[in-house]
């Protein structure tokens, strides 16, 4: 591979990208914004001031195809209300450069009028207004994603109390699951009415869990389920036979909502696959019974090939690699873009259509290793580009250089090589399409 590297670095030096394929390598900014707290993660990486020369980096490093995120709370300040001036420059731009943008609709955060967020009755609602307003405004995109990590977001915000609205328990976590899981269906029929070519791409977490005892094997297989859940409701594929539909129904999910879904399903196109060297769990049995979960170490782990084969037997569709990376130093960054890449290319021997990788992000993130909870503008090093302040960084005129690491360069080469040679061709896929014409 590293040969294949050294001969394709000519042509990522002056720019030049493959033809299309069945394969994309890809980027995206972090967008999450809980303004609930104040904290919005654009803001944070100066992305909202810089988002031009942002994108011209994006395209300058191979990225043809782009995740690009837009803040609800920021386009719909007031009920039924909408301002696109955010929006209508980076849309723009990306036209220009021929960048195909994958459009995050949701990915993570709501407006602070909309009560207690994916727990309010109404907000399948107001997604479905807001994907509608979109997909009027640029009727030029053709790939959507009307919720980024839909299950997190019901996990994180209605069992585990991490993220807004903060609640806990599996009662809300399914009244979550319901209502976020019914905005997908009703914001991707507004979009199809809009441009019935439209196309799909829902992210999620790709994880496993490995039971360590007797003690956490219930466990590990309750979560080795749950992973593939939300793309099932949404999908109208939970049915009567579906092991987890007793788990729904018990925790508050009404039967006629589960018709619902049958009747009204979103399909997708593609699975976008979220997994990072910490995705694969390791449980083990406490002395006081409790389920001890941790990083399963990275030489006992299935590894990112083997759990896209998993997600491609269970839900049927093409995958990619949605957001991937390493955070740390250059070190550990190229360590993880040669394993993925690796990894990918044996799936693909094998006959898993794994369309893509993207690295999140290309510039660094500021303030996520605190969860977005508290203002410490500590840069978190898992870009292609690092972030470097040149000043305080709570001084209004201070500034997040965009430097280029050692792993932009490789990724550059990647990018650049015939895919033949990176991830290599695709054998046999079980699928009934040819996934290079999604492209």
């Amino acid at each position: 591979m590293s040969q294949v590297l050294e001969q394709s670095a000519e042509a990522a030096d002056k720019g030049t990208s493959p033809p299309a394929s069945d394969f994309e390598w890809m980027t995206g900014f972090e967008c999450s914004t809980f303004p609930q707290v104040g904290m919005d993660e654009l803001v944070l990486t100066q992305h909202d001031r810089f988002w031009g020369s942002d994108l011209l980096r994006a395209r300058d490093a191979g990225c043809r195809v782009l995740r690009y995120g837009i803040r609800w709370h920021v386009v719909s300040p007031r009920p039924h209300e909408f301002d696109w001036s955010s929006v209508d420059g980076p849309m723009e731009l990306m036209r220009h450069l021929g960048m195909e943008p994958i459009v995050d609709l949701f990915h993570f955060g709501v407006p602070e009028w909309l009560g207690t967020g994916v727990l309010t009755s109404i907000f399948p609602d107001f997604q479905a207004e807001l994907c509608r307003e979109f997909a009027r405004r640029y009727p030029w995109v053709r790939w959507y994603t009307p919720t980024n990590e839909p299950y997190i977001m019901a996990q994180f915000g209605g069992e585990t109390g991490a993220w807004y609205p903060y609640e806990q328990g599996p009662q809300t976590f399914v009244r979550a699951m319901r209502n976020v899981a019914r905005g997908v269906c009703e914001g991707w029929a507004e979009i199809v009415r809009e441009r019935p070519d439209a196309r799909m791409m829902i992210s999620d977490t790709c994880e496993y869990w490995h039971p360590l005892d007797d003690g956490s094997r219930e466990r590990a297989e309750l979560m080795n389920d749950r992973r593939f859940v939300m793309h099932e409701l949404y999908g109208g594929r939970v049915g009567p036979d579906h092991g987890l539909r007793a788990f729904l129904l018990d925790h508050g999910m009404p039967e006629a909502d589960l018709a619902w879904f049958q009747e009204n399903p979103a399909p997708l196109d593609i699975v976008g696959l979220d997994h990072y060297p910490h995705s694969e769990h390791q449980l083990s049995t406490g002395e006081r019974g409790q389920i001890i979960d941790e990083t399963r170490p990275m030489d006992l782990q299935h590894g990112p090939g083997e759990l896209a084969r998993q997600y491609f037997e269970r839900l049927g569709r093409p995958v990619l690699f949605a957001e991937t990376g390493a955070p740390g130093n250059d070190e550990r960054k190229l360590w993880w873009l040669e394993r993925i890449v690796e990894e990918s290319r044996t799936a693909r021997e094998n006959g898993v259509p794994v369309i893509g990788i993207t690295w999140w992000g290309l510039i660094d993130q500021v303030d996520w290793g605190s969860g977005l909870r508290r203002f410490n503008y500590e840069v978190d090093p898992t870009g292609l580009y690092a972030l470097r302040w040149n000043g305080e960084p709570r001084a209004r005129d201070s500034r997040l250089e965009r430097v280029p690491t050692t792993t932009l360069d490789t990724w550059r080469r990647y990018a650049s090589a015939p895919v033949e040679e990176t991830v290599g061709r695709l054998a046999d896929p079980a699928w009934p399409t040819d996934p290079a014409r999604l492209w």
